[in-house]
């Protein structure tokens, strides 16, 4: 699998794109992390510039996100959309709704804090609503989103997957956004990263996608600022393109198997949803 800096990357994509201030920005306000460790401290911010610069490049009229989080990576790409001025629209899918308040590390300005605020209180406060009305969010577990998705007839031509890491959940993921991918597809996948004991991204990258596509791994973290000859961080993103592939994509992925996957893993997760629901009786 090709190895490339996020620099190159976006450098690649050949579009222009904010200054670095606006993705700090962006993610100081909802992005930003705090451990016992390190204090306060921007998590793979590179990732909004990536996301960005793809949507720039690639103009997709529908946007498939799964794992909206506080919002980074749709507010990146929905301010690409407005600045290259595509019509383009999200489709983000989590557990939390809009209007649930969460722990949330955020800098205003006046220093970072931590507080319970809701998604709704941080986006209509600090971003306007030109970006806010690109993104539709979908509230509920991606095995019960996406098949409604696809019964609507919804296609996406870009997907951001960065829901649940392990391995049986990034598989389901996957396999079911590949369910509703447009033609032609990019896809870009959080978390490629040797701990594998704790993510299973790496899995399923290199045994189930590396030999159908001509996949990439950008070195994202961190990267942006640090000089040209800094060791990159082993955590990395992977994109994928349906037009650069090694082997057809309806082959590798029959309609069958993908049926057999999901499946299994809906059947998995349904059956330990209703042995809790034992337990707390």
């Amino acid at each position: 699998m090709r190895l490339l800096d996020v620099r190159d990357k976006v450098r690649a994509l050949g579009v222009p794109h904010p200054d670095w201030s606006v993705f700090q920005r962006i993610g100081d306000l909802t992005k930003l992390r705090r451990d016992a460790i390190r204090g306060f401290h921007p998590v793979n911010y590179e990732s909004g510039l990536l996301l960005y610069a793809l949507v720039a490049r690639y103009r997709p009229a529908a946007v498939l996100e799964i794992g909206t989080g506080r919002g980074f990576a749709s507010l990146c790409m929905a301010q690409a959309m407005v600045d290259v001025g595509a019509p383009g629209r999200i489709v983000t899918v989590d557990w939390l709704d809009y209007e649930e308040p969460q722990e949330w590390a955020i800098d205003e300005g006046a220093g970072p804090r931590v507080a319970r605020l809701s998604r709704k209180e941080v986006w209509e406060r600090h971003f306007p609503a030109a970006l806010r009305d690109r993104i539709e969010q979908r509230r509920g577990a991606s095995m019960d989103v996406l098949p409604r998705l696809e019964r609507e007839g919804f296609r996406a031509d870009l997907l951001y997957v960065d829901g649940d890491h392990t391995y049986t959940g990034a598989a389901h993921d996957f396999y079911a956004a590949v369910r509703v991918t447009a033609r032609p597809f990019r896809m870009l996948l959080d978390d490629y990263t040797p701990l594998s004991h704790l993510y299973g991204v790496r899995r399923l990258v290199d045994h189930e996608i590396a030999p159908v596509f001509e996949a990439e791994q950008i070195a994202t973290e961190g990267r942006w600022s640090a000089p040209k000859d800094a060791p990159a961080i082993d955590q990395a993103q992977v994109l994928i393109d349906s037009e650069r592939v090694r082997r057809p994509i309806e082959d590798a992925y029959a309609s069958r198997l993908i049926d057999a996957r999901l499946f299994a893993y809906r059947r998995f997760r349904r059956v330990f949803a209703w042995r809790d629901q034992l337990r707390e009786r």
